[in-house]
């Protein structure tokens, strides 16, 4: 009988696939729920079955039915349907976080009153549904302010305004989308909260235990593209345990257990939170983990939901960075060029691209402005963030434009 570990879709890169390897190399099969498999081009599950994964019934009796494998973890790597896999999991008496507090994460609105009443440090907001007087709910915050949808993933939506006739113009075009990218019908709610300052990190959580933490960076405004990411971030002693200790916090006042990627603000010593997400990290973060410290924070995860209790203890003292290549128009991806000078830069460790010469790309002011990324490995965040920022400037990307009739 097969050792088994489901997983309810899955991000279609990236993480998605990076945590399909880790089942496959801690000796578990690994199985793809999906309601579309084609979607997975760049999937590494062993088995992928075509289910109605909104259905968490229909998910349910996929597992107990099987009589040629035995299913030892269900989870998913995507924001959108680590809910259903940790109900699908208590179902099944499997362990998993508990799926009331990752529903109360996963909305912006519930998880920003949590926290408040927990006392913790958090923007001013408003929560906006159709119907409301947008203008008199907003009145009382100050600009700018970020309007973004209550549930939501990789930035998709966020935006940053600096008066108020866009704030509500983006408020009104977020209200008016009924699903999201990835074709999920969404709730029609709506938070616009005053935008904080001070640089941005991450604290990364596996089996309830904080492993770092990561320095994020951001894209232009008014999006909020993560365009690299250092680990471990250059922090003193007192700012970094101000962020270990906020993140565990909010954890603690959301009841969440397991895996969680909290983001948050450093200003003058004092941490606010921006977010909790009741999953890992994306964007490679997991991997830049792994490279600077040898933890595993996927399979780490994995081990912790079959019930094993893994090993975090860090195997190397380096650094790693990532920066992304970015979409700058709409258009088909014609050239990539200079990655024998890039990849030349000292400490380079990778230089990937997603996109092929041929594909279509464009700016969508996301997550999916990204076609590409540099990591580069080596003593020190200050030594791999400089090398892998220069790496990327010597990448020459050529996108033949749309033509506009």
């Amino acid at each position: 009988m097969r050792r088994s570990v489901v997983f309810v879709e899955s991000n279609t890169t990236g993480t998605g696939a990076l945590m399909l390897q880790a089942a496959t190399r801690l000796g578990f099969e690994s199985v793809l729920l999906a309601s579309d498999p084609g979607r997975y081009r760049l999937n590494n599950a062993e088995t992928v079955v075509s289910l109605d994964t909104s259905s968490y019934g229909s998910i349910v009796h996929w597992c107990k039915a099987q009589t040629q494998r035995r299913v030892y973890g269900v989870t998913s790597s995507s924001e959108y349907f680590v809910e259903t896999a940790a109900r699908v999991a208590e179902a099944l008496n499997l362990r998993g976080p508990n799926s009331a507090a990752v529903r109360a994460a996963r909305s912006k609105f519930t998880q920003r009153v949590r926290l408040r009443s927990a006392s913790l440090r958090c923007p001013y907001f408003v929560h906006l549904r159709p119907g409301d007087n947008f203008r008199q709910k907003i009145a009382p915050l100050s600009l700018p302010v970020v309007v973004k949808p209550c549930f939501g993933s990789g930035s998709v939506g966020v935006r940053r305004c600096s008066d108020w006739e866009s704030a509500i113009g983006h408020v009104e075009s977020l209200l008016a989308a009924r699903t999201n990218e990835r074709g999920i019908t969404q709730p029609q709610e709506v938070l616009v909260e005053e935008q904080i300052g001070g640089d941005e990190y991450s604290i990364e959580v596996v089996a309830s235990r904080v492993i770092g933490v990561t320095r994020k960076h951001l894209g232009p405004v008014p999006h909020f593209v993560e365009v690299g990411h250092d680990y471990p971030a250059s922090l003193s002693s007192s700012d970094e345990q101000a962020l270990r200790h906020t993140a565990l916090e909010a954890l603690c006042a959301l009841d969440l257990e397991g895996a969680a990627h909290v983001e948050a603000k450093l200003e003058a010593g004092a941490a606010t939170i921006v977010e909790v997400n009741p999953r890992l990290a994306g964007g490679y973060i997991p991997e830049i983990v792994r490279l600077a410290s040898g933890i595993d924070l996927l399979g780490a995860f994995v081990q912790w939901i079959v019930g094993q209790n893994p090993d975090l203890t860090p195997t190397r003292a380096s650094a790693a960075s990532i920066r992304f290549c970015l979409a700058t128009e709409a258009g088909t991806l014609q050239s990539v060029e200079g990655h024998e000078v890039a990849v030349a830069v000292p400490h380079i460790h990778e230089i990937r691209m997603y996109k092929s010469v041929g594909d279509a790309v464009a700016p969508c002011g996301d997550f999916r402005d990204r076609i590409g990324h540099v990591i580069a490995v080596g003593p020190a965040s200050a030594d791999t963030a400089v090398s892998a920022q220069a790496a990327l400037s010597l990448l020459r990307v050529g996108i033949a434009a749309q033509c506009v009739a």
